[in-house]
């Protein structure tokens, strides 16, 4: 293995999936602050790595992440899983490709999008009460959203 690809590797550590979950499923309470957001720190700097290896990385994951949970019913399982975490912790460089992949196929990139501008200090409340629940206009929300913050063309 070389350089990069050890670097590319799958290797998040300090994610605490019961903290990002709890953050996931109490987005309320993190909103006002009343919670700190939990520390992401992945064990690379995705910030240091170029464009091309973040791409490239995000796509593996995310093909991981589609595959292993294509049958999964439970949210908790989904939003939790693996892969879906250590695309959380690319960070902010990732966030292009995640309203990319939301723009072209509608999924629950939404909880990702989320916790990487909540572990910013940034908080996007973009989707209508009464819109929760259906994708469609969840998606057609952040995508509309991404396009205002120049995440997408």
């Amino acid at each position: 293995m070389n350089y990069n690809q050890a670097i590319l590797a799958t290797e998040v550590t300090d994610i605490d999936p019961v903290s990002i979950w709890n953050w996931i499923i109490q987005p309320t309470a993190y909103r006002k602050r009343e919670l700190g957001a939990p520390s992401i720190q992945p064990r690379y700097n995705a910030q240091a790595l170029g464009e091309p290896q973040v791409k490239q990385r995000f796509r593996e994951l995310a093909q991981q992440w589609e595959e292993e949970t294509l049958n999964v019913s439970s949210l908790t399982e989904i939003f939790s899983h693996e892969a879906y975490l250590a695309i959380i912790a690319l960070g902010r460089p990732v966030l292009p490709f995640l309203f990319s992949e939301l723009d072209q196929r509608p999924n629950f990139w939404f909880t990702a999008i989320s916790s990487i501008l909540l572990a910013n200090n940034e908080y996007a409340d973009v989707v209508r009460e009464e819109d929760y629940g259906n994708l469609q206009k969840m998606t057609d929300a952040w995508v509309e959203w991404g396009k205002e913050q120049s995440y997408l063309d």
